[in-house]
């Protein structure tokens, strides 16, 4: 998946109060889409890296802060330190 429209992100999460980011699609992959509620969440910071994506959220209720990532990971162990180091960059 290389790109999502509004009509997309509308059609998958089944409502007009929606924000997403996109892991496109390398190789193999279809890539990975994240899907939220806008009126229930404010993304605060999102990274895209080679093999993950990040995003970082407050809840527009509480304040309450957390993260999510989304991992396609290689299946080659001398590629997973290469994934293994981008979580831990993602994580500083």
């Amino acid at each position: 998946m290389e790109e999502v429209t509004f009509s997309t992100a509308i059609s998958l999460w089944g409502r007009r109060s929606v924000d997403w980011m996109v892991f496109p699609s390398v190789g193999r992959s279809r890539g990975t889409v994240i899907i939220w509620d806008d009126q229930d969440l404010e993304l605060i910071d999102s990274k895209v890296g080679t093999y993950a994506i990040c995003g970082k959220f407050k809840s527009l209720n509480d304040d309450f802060v957390w993260g999510l990532n989304g991992v396609y990971g290689p299946n080659d162990d001398n590629l997973r330190f290469a994934l293994f180091d981008e979580l831990k960059f993602f994580m500083s």
